[in-house]
Protein backbone atom coordinates (compact mmCIF):
# COMPACT_ATOMS: atom_id res chain seq x y z
CA UNK A 1 0.00 0.00 0.00
CA UNK A 2 0.95 3.70 -0.74
CA UNK A 3 0.63 6.71 2.00
CA UNK A 4 0.59 10.01 1.46
CA UNK A 5 1.35 12.67 4.93
CA UNK A 6 0.10 15.56 4.32
CA UNK A 7 1.17 18.37 6.81
CA UNK A 8 4.15 17.40 8.78
CA UNK A 9 3.45 18.79 12.31
CA UNK A 10 3.65 16.58 15.41
CA UNK A 11 0.81 14.01 14.37
CA UNK A 12 1.51 13.94 10.84
CA UNK A 13 5.13 13.36 11.11
CA UNK A 14 4.37 10.69 14.04
CA UNK A 15 1.62 8.75 11.44
CA UNK A 16 4.38 8.96 8.56
CA UNK A 17 7.26 7.37 10.94
CA UNK A 18 5.08 4.97 11.89
CA UNK A 19 3.83 3.78 8.79
CA UNK A 20 7.29 4.14 7.78
CA UNK A 21 8.82 1.94 10.40
CA UNK A 22 6.07 -0.64 9.18
CA UNK A 23 7.17 -0.80 5.61
CA UNK A 24 4.62 1.14 3.96
CA UNK A 25 5.99 3.01 1.15
CA UNK A 26 5.50 6.98 2.43
CA UNK A 27 5.42 9.89 0.83
CA UNK A 28 5.42 12.92 3.00
CA UNK A 29 4.40 16.29 2.17
CA UNK A 30 4.72 19.90 3.89
CA UNK A 31 4.58 22.91 2.60
CA UNK A 32 7.53 23.77 4.69
CA UNK A 33 11.06 23.10 4.33
CA UNK A 34 12.00 23.02 7.44
CA UNK A 35 9.34 20.25 8.43
CA UNK A 36 10.79 18.14 5.96
CA UNK A 37 14.12 17.90 7.52
CA UNK A 38 13.23 15.06 9.80
CA UNK A 39 11.05 13.09 8.22
CA UNK A 40 13.86 12.81 4.94
CA UNK A 41 15.07 9.61 6.24
CA UNK A 42 11.99 8.23 7.44
CA UNK A 43 10.15 7.94 3.98
CA UNK A 44 10.49 7.01 0.51
CA UNK A 45 9.72 10.56 -0.44
CA UNK A 46 9.72 13.81 1.34
CA UNK A 47 8.42 16.67 -0.61
CA UNK A 48 8.10 20.51 -0.11
CA UNK A 49 5.32 21.89 -2.48
CA UNK A 50 2.24 23.67 -1.47
CA UNK A 51 -0.55 20.70 -1.70
CA UNK A 52 -3.23 22.95 -2.31
CA UNK A 53 -2.65 23.00 -5.86
CA UNK A 54 -4.50 20.14 -7.95
CA UNK A 55 -1.54 20.31 -10.30
CA UNK A 56 1.32 20.12 -7.77
CA UNK A 57 0.11 16.76 -6.20
CA UNK A 58 -0.56 15.21 -9.64
CA UNK A 59 2.58 16.23 -10.42
CA UNK A 60 4.34 14.23 -7.24
CA UNK A 61 2.41 11.62 -7.77
CA UNK A 62 -0.03 11.60 -4.88
CA UNK A 63 -2.98 11.12 -6.88
CA UNK A 64 -1.54 6.74 -7.43
CA UNK A 65 -1.85 6.57 -3.44
CA UNK A 66 -3.80 3.94 -1.74
CA UNK A 67 -3.93 6.20 1.28
CA UNK A 68 -4.15 10.22 1.82
CA UNK A 69 -3.85 11.31 5.39
CA UNK A 70 -4.41 15.11 5.18
CA UNK A 71 -2.84 16.51 8.79
CA UNK A 72 -2.75 19.98 8.29
CA UNK A 73 -3.28 21.88 11.51
CA UNK A 74 -2.98 25.25 11.34
CA UNK A 75 -4.65 25.90 7.59
CA UNK A 76 -7.94 24.97 7.82
CA UNK A 77 -8.84 26.06 4.46
CA UNK A 78 -5.80 24.22 3.25
CA UNK A 79 -6.98 21.36 4.94
CA UNK A 80 -10.79 21.43 2.82
CA UNK A 81 -8.91 21.96 -0.58
CA UNK A 82 -5.87 19.31 0.07
CA UNK A 83 -9.05 16.43 0.73
CA UNK A 84 -11.20 17.94 -2.25
CA UNK A 85 -8.19 17.18 -4.85
CA UNK A 86 -7.36 14.19 -3.35
CA UNK A 87 -10.88 13.26 -3.57
CA UNK A 88 -11.01 14.60 -7.50
CA UNK A 89 -8.07 12.07 -8.19
CA UNK A 90 -9.85 8.73 -7.19
CA UNK A 91 -7.94 8.64 -4.25
CA UNK A 92 -9.32 5.49 -2.24
CA UNK A 93 -9.27 6.32 1.34
CA UNK A 94 -8.88 9.83 2.48
CA UNK A 95 -8.13 10.00 6.63
CA UNK A 96 -8.87 13.86 7.74
CA UNK A 97 -7.34 15.80 11.36
CA UNK A 98 -9.86 18.15 12.51
CA UNK A 99 -10.14 20.47 15.48
CA UNK A 100 -13.46 21.44 15.56
CA UNK A 101 -16.99 19.58 15.08
CA UNK A 102 -17.69 21.63 12.64
CA UNK A 103 -14.73 20.95 10.67
CA UNK A 104 -15.30 17.25 10.73
CA UNK A 105 -18.55 18.03 9.12
CA UNK A 106 -17.32 20.06 6.45
CA UNK A 107 -14.28 17.67 5.70
CA UNK A 108 -16.86 14.84 5.70
CA UNK A 109 -18.80 16.97 2.99
CA UNK A 110 -16.33 17.67 0.87
CA UNK A 111 -15.23 13.77 0.47
CA UNK A 112 -12.77 12.64 3.39
CA UNK A 113 -13.96 8.59 4.31
CA UNK A 114 -12.60 8.97 7.68
CA UNK A 115 -12.25 12.06 10.27
CA UNK A 116 -11.07 12.57 13.39
CA UNK A 117 -9.39 14.88 16.45
CA UNK A 118 -6.03 13.61 17.48
CA UNK A 119 -6.80 15.09 20.85
CA UNK A 120 -10.16 14.02 21.41
CA UNK A 121 -8.92 10.59 20.78
CA UNK A 122 -6.24 10.62 22.79
CA UNK A 123 -7.98 11.98 25.79
CA UNK A 124 -10.26 8.87 25.03
CA UNK A 125 -8.30 6.56 24.91
CA UNK A 126 -6.35 7.68 28.17
CA UNK A 127 -9.37 7.76 30.21
CA UNK A 128 -10.49 4.23 29.00
CA UNK A 129 -6.76 3.45 30.42
CA UNK A 130 -7.40 5.22 33.80
CA UNK A 131 -10.72 3.52 34.73
CA UNK A 132 -9.59 0.30 33.94
CA UNK A 133 -8.99 -0.70 37.35
CA UNK A 134 -7.95 -4.10 37.12
CA UNK A 135 -5.81 -4.27 33.98
CA UNK A 136 -3.86 -7.94 35.14
CA UNK A 137 -7.43 -8.82 35.30
CA UNK A 138 -8.67 -8.38 31.49
CA UNK A 139 -5.63 -9.33 29.36
CA UNK A 140 -7.79 -10.05 26.22
CA UNK A 141 -9.13 -6.25 26.72
CA UNK A 142 -5.75 -4.81 27.61
CA UNK A 143 -4.28 -6.86 24.76
CA UNK A 144 -7.26 -5.10 22.19
CA UNK A 145 -6.56 -1.70 23.73
CA UNK A 146 -3.04 -1.94 23.09
CA UNK A 147 -3.79 -3.00 19.71
CA UNK A 148 -6.25 -0.53 18.71
CA UNK A 149 -4.21 2.71 20.46
CA UNK A 150 -0.47 1.74 20.27
CA UNK A 151 -0.29 -0.44 16.64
Amino acid sequence: MKYAVIGLGAFGSSAARQLFRKGAEVIAVDVKWTALIPSRTRSRSSCGFDATHENALRSHGIGDVDVLIAAISDNFEAQVLVVVHAKQQGIKKIIARATTPDHIRILKAVGADEVFNPEETAARWMVQRLLITKRVSYPVLSSYIEQVYFA
